[in-house]
This record gives C-alpha cells, sequence and structure tokens, in this order.
C-alpha cells in the first residue's frame, strides 16, 4: 500500500512539474509578447508625435506665406481683419514663428 502511495505521489509531481514547465512557457512567450507591444505602442505613439509637428509647422508655414501676398492685395485688410483672425488662431500656430 505504501508503495502504491509513493509511485501515486510521484507520478502527481510529476504533472506537477510537467504543468509548471508548461506555464513557465507559456508565461515567457507572454512576456515577450508585451515586449514587443510595448515597443510597437511607442514607435505608433512616436509617429503621431511627428506628424502632428509635422502638421503644425506646414500650417504655419502656409499661414506665414499667405502673409505677405495678403498684405501687398489690401494693406486695410492686413491691419484689421488678420490682427482680429490672429487673437482666434491657436498659440501653437502663433508660437511656430518661421
Amino acid at each position: 500500500m505504501e508503495g502504491f502511495e509513493a509511485n501515486s505521489v510521484m507520478l502527481r509531481l510529476r504533472h506537477l512539474r510537467e504543468n509548471f514547465e508548461e506555464l513557465d512557457r507559456e508565461f515567457g512567450r507572454l512576456a515577450v509578447n508585451a515586449q514587443v507591444a510595448g515597443q510597437v505602442q511607442r514607435a505608433d505613439l512616436d509617429i503621431v508625435q511627428i506628424i502632428i509637428r509635422s502638421s503644425l509647422v506646414a500650417s504655419t508655414a502656409l499661414w506665414n506665406a499667405l502673409q505677405e501676398p495678403i498684405r501687398k492685395a489690401s494693406p486695410s485688410v492686413m491691419t484689421r481683419e488678420l490682427r482680429e483672425h490672429d487673437l482666434y488662431m491657436p498659440l501653437e500656430y502663433r508660437a511656430l514663428d518661421l
């Protein structure tokens, strides 16, 4: 009877060890996947930030490029309407004076 119980305990221990090893392998795979996902997420965030900065620079450059032709076309427009419009222009655009 003691031999049977010892075999039963050894068999359960072996199954537990195999299950633990499988869980350890799966945890390792999940950890690698999480690390890769984090790197991809950081790369996506960097790309979005670059796009936002590029858009601000482009729109500021366009704004600056349009000021001179408008000023030449109508000095009164430049002194009154565009300066009023300047009040509504987002600060990011005014801050990026190219």
